[in-house]
């Protein structure tokens, strides 16, 4: 099939769609082709109903026909007898005496005839068995003047005529008289009551609607029967249907009544040496009946058929929707299923007899790679500790041997980032094939998550406890400050007691110092935040940074035109940024260079990852890099919890990173520590930006 077309036609894909389309072309093809095999066959039977008709109608206008003959032959025979007489007796105008008695004898010899007229060559009547009759004038007569040509040697038919007595249409007929010289010497007539005809007529059937004709070739009709009374005797015009067929053929049908178009089917036969025709009408009613009995009951069968076969295509087609929909929500529950997976961390394969791994999920073809067929040696080789390793083996081994199942946590071998962990469960698939499911879940990150909670809580019980002890401590150094200014405004300044006194207050006041900082990481001092143009608060601190970190290590500011306003304290802001110089400046015992940068972030869920209680957003982040002598992963884990330090006895407390985690924390931020030992370290704190 062209490409076009098939994008015009849009051909389903999946397999149940194309059965449904290939099912109701099928049941459409199977309708369409009974239909047509069933018009076929109707209409074949139609045809023959209506040759059956025309051959009935053929068969009887030839009886019928042969039935008027034989009834006008033997007419004419006495017609005969008495014209052979006739010079015997003095022709027509012979004596009555002679001629009453012959001709009442020839119509008692023939019942049918209601009567017999001798009528002289001038077309007076001279005898006749009806009296009444006798001396009118018949010359201009249709038989009278067909008779007179001498070429006329047959019986002529004359038109009929109602009669005075019977009210009844008869039918006269005649014959030629001639004289001994053979010149016209009169005619004799015989008139034929058609009732002995209609008696013949009634023992055919002719259907419910049907009708037998006798009509003159001028039209007039002899008999209809059956038929109403006026119809008898009426002359058909020229223009109707049997005078137009009877012009073109001598016999045959067509499709019409007798006296007006319809679309009955008339046939017709002219009678032997006579001016009648015979014609049989038959009502399309008559002739369809049984076939449209048929039809209708093959109608009936075939909407029947179709109804089932719909019905059949409907449940079928409902069976497949249901189908279609049930492997949809399958599908659907499945993807469900395989993206919480994913989420979850959780990937499956197949292990075969032979070390093959196949039905690799997503997660698995991400660890293993997509080149050729994974194995369990590719699996195997990224296990970092082959003790595990081969405690996967021994228990994959077992789960084919006796089917126990086995859990087991994995390290995998990693580069830079968290450690790869896994908790594969082995479990048997087919013991047909002694194939095993690993079902692997990534713990990686809730490692990562459950380490972060650990140390989120350790820090946080720390920093209660510190405080606690900040405020206690704090209470007792005012009471020793508070004594020691009071002691200094009673002493003397030439008093030998007034150094220690001094010096009293001066470590009270160390102390109390050191008291705020455990304040600041514990998160219970007292902010008050503000909008904060960070850019501008490091470029305010650059003189005194550069002070305090002396002149063995240059401070690098990276600016930049726009502002990156934060919603902080600024004082406390500050005092981190000083504590992370001054721990970079530790970090750099031979001089180096302190870099500091601000940037607006954008962090969204991903980035914020290992920080649940911050949103999505934009943030300030404050970038401090040394160039020192850096720290290794294990203490960039700890480089935050108070009280921890890599410097000697005397050198620090611990406090500088804390109190940055600490004052970004409150702020509603959070830090991050990038180190590399002998590269250096950046602290990277990030603040909330104002809106």
């Amino acid at each position: 099939m062209p490409a076009p077309l098939r994008k015009t036609l849009r051909l389903p894909q999946h397999p149940l769609d194309r059965l449904r389309l290939a099912m109701v072309i099928l049941a459409a093809v199977f309708v369409a082709a009974l239909s047509a095999w069933q018009a076929t066959y109707l209409t074949r039977a139609r045809d023959e109903a209506y040759d059956a008709a025309r051959a009935r109608g053929a068969t009887l206008t030839v009886v019928l026909a042969a039935h008027l003959q034989r009834v006008i032959a033997e007419a004419d025979a006495t017609l005969k007898q008495l014209s052979v007489i006739s010079p015997h007796l003095g022709g027509p105008t012979g004596s009555a005496d002679d001629w009453r008695p012959m001709i009442a004898a020839a119509q008692e010899v023939m019942p049918g005839l209601t009567s017999l007229t001798i009528i002289d060559a001038d077309g007076i009547v001279r005898h006749s068995t009806i009296g009444q009759v006798i001396g009118q004038s018949r010359k201009d007569t249709y038989l009278f003047q067909s008779l007179l040509d001498p070429a006329w040697r047959e019986v002529v038919t004359d038109l009929p005529f109602r009669g005075q007595a019977t009210s009844r249409t008869l039918l006269p007929i005649g014959r030629r008289i001639n004289k001994p010289d053979g010149s016209f010497g009169g005619i004799v007539v015989a008139v034929i009551d058609p009732e002995v005809l209609r008696r013949f007529y009634a023992q055919i059937d002719v259907g419910p609607s049907g009708s037998l004709w006798v009509v003159h070739t001028t039209g007039a009709v002899v008999i209809r029967h059956p038929a109403p009374p006026r119809q008898t005797g009426m002359t058909l015009p020229a223009s109707a249907p049997l005078r137009s067929a009877f012009l073109m053929h001598p016999s045959g049908y067509y499709i019409g009544d007798v006296d007006q178009a319809s679309s009955n089917l008339t046939s017709f036969r002219p009678v032997e040496n006579g001016s009648l025709i015979v014609a049989l009408t038959a009502a399309q009613d008559d002739i369809l009946h049984d076939w449209r009995r048929e039809a209708t009951a093959s109608i009936a069968a075939l909407v029947l058929i179709v109804l089932v076969t719909i019905a059949a295509t409907i449940v079928v087609d409902r069976e497949l929707v249901a189908r279609r929909t049930a492997e949809a929500e399958l599908e659907r529950r499945n993807a469900v299923l395989n993206r919480a997976k994913e989420i979850a961390g959780i990937w499956s394969v197949r292990l075969a007899h032979d070390g093959a791994l196949s039905q690799l999920s997503s997660g698995a073809l991400a660890l293993l790679g997509g080149g050729g067929t994974p194995r369990l040696a590719d699996l195997l080789r990224l296990i970092s500790d082959s003790t595990e390793a081969s405690a996967l083996v021994d228990a994959i081994q077992r789960c084919r041997e006796d089917g126990t199942g086995a859990r087991l946590e994995l390290v995998l071998s990693h580069g830079a980032g968290p450690t790869p962990m896994l908790v594969v469960d082995v479990a048997r698939d087919n013991p047909a094939d002694r194939s095993v499911m690993l079902v692997c879940q990534d713990v990686t990150e809730r490692r990562v998550m459950e380490s972060a909670l650990r140390q989120s809580q350790k820090m946080e019980s720390i920093g209660h406890l510190a405080s606690g002890i900040a405020h206690d401590f704090n209470n007792l150094l005012m009471v020793v400050v508070g004594n020691a200014e009071a002691a200094l405004d009673d002493i003397a300044h030439d008093n030998p007691a007034r150094p220690a006194v001094q010096t009293i207050q001066e470590a009270a006041e160390r102390g109390a110092e050191l008291t705020k900082q455990l304040l600041a990481f514990s998160r219970s001092q007292v902010l008050s935040p503000m909008r904060v143009d960070i850019r501008m608060l490091v470029e305010g601190m650059r003189s005194m940074l550069q002070r305090t970190l002396g002149s063995t290590v240059d401070v690098v500011i990276r600016d930049h035109a726009d502002p990156s306003t934060a919603f902080v304290d600024p004082s406390q802001v500050e005092h981190a940024l000083m504590n992370l110089a001054i721990n970079a400046r530790d970090a750099m015992p031979d001089g180096g260079e302190l870099t500091i940068a601000v940037a607006d972030v954008d962090l969204d869920a991903g980035d914020l990852a290992h920080q649940p209680t911050l949103k999505p957003g934009r943030y300030v982040r404050l970038s401090v890099s040394d160039t020192g002598v850096g720290m290794p992963p294990e203490t960039v884990r700890r480089a935050t919890e108070p009280f921890f330090t890599t410097k000697e006895t005397g050198q620090g407390v611990g406090l500088g990173l804390s109190i940055v985690y600490g004052i970004a924390q409150q702020s509603g931020g959070y830090v991050s520590i990038d180190s590399t030992p002998g590269r250096g370290t950046t602290v990277n704190v990030f603040l909330p930006a104002a809106a």
